[in-house]
């Protein structure tokens, strides 16, 4: 279950309760998702409060849903492509935060987590020639929100 509505959240500044139940609520009855609707709202609350989300809404120039295709030649693969939960700027260079909703990040789902965000910021940095790019994820649960370095 991906929070959707983070993606309209985030661009606006200090949203209240009333206006993050009814983001959640339109995008659960988008998605036929309202029995998750208590748990979304959580986790999107969650995160709005959180440095990443704060540090993203500062930012120079922030994208959400940003999709990230190049061509490669490798075995039976021609294409990689992706999309980037969040994207933003700041003074030390673009920031790509993948939002995950697993009960737990661990061995069983970190490593596929490394290559997902290794090849996001290696299309980063075929598109824009940016040196410094920084990959995380954002592993967001009913109570807390934790950012996971996965390339520095």
């Amino acid at each position: 279950m991906r929070p959707r509505s983070l993606d309209v959240l985030v661009r606006e500044p200090s949203p209240t309760s009333e206006r993050i139940q009814q983001v959640c609520q339109e995008m659960a009855e988008e998605e036929e998702a309202v029995a998750h609707l208590g748990t979304v709202v959580s986790m999107v609350t969650v995160a709005l409060d959180s440095d990443t989300i704060a540090n993203a809404q500062a930012a120079e120039g922030l994208w959400t849903e940003l999709y990230l295709a190049a061509p490669v030649d490798y075995e039976s693969v021609r294409v990689v492509d992706g999309l980037a939960d969040l994207v933003y700027r700041d003074s030390s260079g673009l920031h790509i935060i993948d939002y995950k909703t697993d009960a737990s990040i661990g061995d069983h789902n970190l490593p596929h987590y490394r290559e997902q965000l290794t090849a996001y910021a290696e299309l980063m940095r075929r598109a824009t020639g940016e040196p410094q790019i920084r990959a995380s994820v954002l592993h967001l649960t009913e109570e807390s929100c934790s950012l996971i370095p996965i390339v520095a």
